[in-house]
This record gives C-alpha cells, structure tokens and sequence, in this order.
C-alpha cells in the first residue's frame, strides 16, 4: 500500500519478524533496504534510521519539483527540443519540436527531410538549414547538446526566419541607399551638362529660322527631342535617390486631402481613355503617417501611370482608399490603398522584379525602370509594405499598407 502510494521513496521504518529469511527476500523484491531485525535494535539505531529516512524523503521531494519544473521549462520553451537515437527515431520532444514537425518538418520534400537528418548526425556544433514550406523558406538554427545521461543525440533548434528576413531586408536597403546616392551624383552631373546644349540648340534653331534654313530646324528639334527625354530620365533617377533618403519624421498631413489632390493631378495628365473609378472612406480624414504631400503623389503617379501603360492607357484602373484597423503584418491602424487594373498582367518572373532599380519589360528608350522602384523605396520609408498580385492575361492588383496614427480630433 505504501509503495503504491509514495513510490520507492515512502518515508517509513519497517521492522522485521525475527528470523524470518522468506521475509527478507520479500522486502528485498520490493525495493525496500531501511528495516531492522527486532532483536539487534537500538534506540540509536532507530534514531538514525527514522533521520535518515526523513532527509531522503525531503531530498525526493526537491528532486521531484526540481523535475516538474524542468520538464515544464523544456515543455513551453520557444525552442525546439528533441532527443534521436541512432535509428533516426524521436525518443523524447518538447511541444515547440512538435509543432515544427508537424507544421514545417513533415511539409518539406523528402529528399529536404533526409538531407536534415543527416546534417543533424553529422554536424558537431552549430549548422543552420532552410526548409521550403509551400511559397515561403523557414530558416532554422540548430546545436547539438552533448549528455553524459544519454547515448542518443539531443538538440536545441530555433526559427530565425523574422531575423533572416529583417537582415536581409536592411543589406537590400544599405545598397539601394548607396546605388541612390551613386545615382544622384551621376544624374547631377548630367543634368548640368545638359541644360547648356539645350540652352543652344534653342540659339542654334533661332539662327536656323534667320536665315530661313528647315534642315537646321528640323536636326534641331530632333536632337532637342533627345536630350529631352535624357533630361526625363535624369529627372527619374534623381527621383530614385531622393527616395533613398529615410525620414523619420512624423508628418501630420491631411491625408484624404493629400490623397485626392494627387489624383487630381494624376487623373489630368491621364488621356480620356484611360478611366480611373476611385473609391476614398472619409474616416481617412481622423489619421496622419510617415508620408508628405509630395510622396504620396510621386508614388500614385508611378503606380498609375504604370497601370495604364499596361492597358495601352485605354481601360479602366480602380482605387480603393480605406483604413483598416490591422492586417497580418501590422496590429495597428493602416492606411489601405488598393490599385487594380485590366492589363497584360505579369508572370511570377517579372512581378518578383518588379521593384528592382532600372528592371523594364519596356522597348529600349521607353521607360527608365525606377517608377515602380520609387514607388517601393517610399512606402518602404514610410513603415508600410506593398505586394503585387498578378497573372498574365489578367491584369494586376496592388495592395499597399501604410500604418497611421488618429489625429487629435480623433482621440476626442
């Protein structure tokens, strides 16, 4: 009764029969070594024994929290604990190992799965390895513990995908940030050589009408229509630089204000046949961002003016202008700006490219490449996060995440 109670560790002094051997055989089978012949017992003896008896008792019962509170630290760490023996066989988990190996381990290739398990034998220190889970890479970090207690291998992983992914967004910001700066230098320095040739032709075309030569005018106008178009270009990579430059500042702009004057201006220098059907909720007016006046115009007109040319700027482009009180990657307030056209669409190649610096599906001489990536830097800039969803054939969608804070007529 007692063994089945307190275990092998009950806190009791058992006294013998005298001379009975089956006795001792029995007490033996159950573990029990504590007990005395009543003939041979003193009162030290005795004394000693129920001391004894008391402190292992105690002892258990701090081995027995010690225990639980291990196993429940282990059991509710964030990172993942797992014991192999030599057949590849799990002996011992906790709940975060679990879940990866459910939710990502057993998702990934068989040829990934292998390739893993044998990277975990073989690795004596710290290795790391990506798993391909549907669309995205989890990225994991793992260390082999070594046990005096066990002959199996024990391991300690971790998901470091947020922290992959947020050092690699800052190596992509630093050099889009140096590829600015080398961009606006270049672009300054053509933009002063430039204006003074357009300065002469302009002098050049004025002696040409003089004295009534149309050859003149005509080589004229032709090469003022090439530098032109350089100076647009110049114009759009200088845009690219300033968009490099990250401002913290908190700008408490009116947006619905700055919103439909830039569509405004947008919509003007649109051809008629290119319809945009706008969509605005008026509680925009309570918020403000990390976004000027100028910005949020620059970056409706690239994203616009690159829908319509998908159309042929003939069609019909709808924006939706809404705030939502959270979204997958933003518990808070965020601006929503959706823009849909019916265009050629893209396939995964090209919309992955999409934002890239100087990246054109265009003819040669027809676009710069640096609209769509200005568009990008600013959003970037101010907090939020743009994606793109397209199919070819089936135009695009770009949905578009700006956090905001409530202005103070909306906190009254």
């Amino acid at each position: 009764t007692l063994k089945t109670e307190y275990g092998n560790f009950a806190p009791f002094i058992f006294l013998t029969g005298v001379d009975n051997p089956n006795l001792y055989g029995e007490l033996k089978q159950l573990n029990v070594f504590d007990y005395f012949i009543k003939s041979e017992m003193t009162i030290s003896l005795l004394e000693r024994a129920c001391f004894y008896a008391i402190e292992r008792f105690e002892a258990s019962m701090r081995y027995n929290k010690e225990r639980e509170f291990s196993k429940h630290l282990i059991e509710n760490l964030r990172y993942f604990v797992a014991e192999i023996d030599d057949n590849d066989k799990l002996t011992r988990s906790n709940e975060s190992f679990k879940k990866f190996k459910e939710h990502v381990f057993l998702q990934s290739s068989r040829e990934t799965q292998n390739e893993f398990l044998d990277l975990l034998k073989s690795n004596e220190g710290t290795f790391y390895f990506e798993f391909t889970v549907g669309e995205n890479i989890v990225h994991t970090k793992w260390e082999k513990i070594t046990s005096q207690f066990s002959v199996n291998y024990t391991y300690i992983g971790e998901d470091i995908t947020e922290e992959t992914n947020k050092k690699e967004t800052e190596i992509s910001r630093r050099k889009l940030e140096t590829l600015g700066h080398l961009a606006g230098g270049i672009a300054h320095e053509l933009n002063n050589t430039l204006q003074p040739i357009i300065l002469r032709h302009d002098m050049i075309k004025d002696i040409g009408t003089q004295i009534g030569n149309q050859d003149i005018i005509e080589h004229v106008d032709e090469n003022k229509a090439m530098l032109r178009h350089g100076a647009n270009i110049i114009a759009d990579i200088l845009d690219f630089s300033n968009s490099q430059e990250h401002d913290t500042s908190l700008q408490e702009e009116c947006l619905i204000t700055s919103i439909r004057n830039s569509l405004e201006v947008v919509q003007k220098s649109l051809p008629p046949e290119t319809k945009l059907e706008i969509t605005v909720d008026e509680e925009i007016a309570h918020y403000y961002a990390h976004i000027g006046h100028n910005n949020m115009f620059k970056f409706l007109s690239n994203i616009i003016h690159n829908a319509a040319q998908s159309m042929d700027m003939n069609g019909l482009i709808i924006l939706n202008f809404s705030i939502l009180d959270q979204t997958k990657m933003h518990s808070s307030p965020v601006l929503s700006i959706m823009i849909q056209d019916h265009g050629v669409g893209m396939d995964d190649n090209v919309a992955e490219n999409i934002f890239s610096p100087f990246f054109t599906t265009r003819a040669p001489g027809k676009g710069t490449g640096l609209g769509m990536s200005v568009a990008h830097s600013i959003i970037q800039n101010a907090g939020g996060d743009i994606n793109v969803y397209s199919r070819v054939g089936q135009g695009t969608k770009i949905e578009t995440y700006i956090p905001v804070t409530p202005t103070q007529s909306a906190h009254n």
